[in-house]
C-alpha cells in the first residue's frame, strides 16, 4: 500500500465505512463523516501507521479540512 491508500484505509475505518478511494477535494467532515471524535481516531491511526506525531499547530481542524491537506502533511512527514 502506498501513503494515499493507507490514509484512505485509516479514514474509512474511522468513519466506519467500506474502503473506497477518496478524492483530494473531499472534506473530512461534510463529505466523509469524520466528526471530532473520529478525527482523533484518524490522527492516532496515522501516527501509529507512519511512526510520527502530529505537530501541535497542525492539529487544528482547519488545517486538515480536506483530504488533500492531510495527505500533503503526511507526505511531508514521511518523505
Amino acid at each position: 500500500m502506498n501513503t494515499r491508500e493507507k490514509l484512505e484505509s485509516i479514514i474509512c475505518n474511522a468513519a466506519e465505512i467500506s474502503y473506497r478511494k477518496i478524492e483530494d477535494n473531499e472534506r473530512l467532515l461534510e463529505d466523509i463523516g469524520i466528526d471530532s471524535i473520529r478525527i482523533v481516531k484518524v490522527i492516532f491511526g496515522i501516527e501509529k501507521e507512519f511512526g510520527f506525531e502530529f505537530d501541535e499547530e497542525f492539529l487544528d481542524y482547519e488545517k486538515i479540512y480536506k483530504f488533500s491537506s492531510l495527505h500533503d502533511y503526511v507526505n511531508s512527514k514521511v518523505n
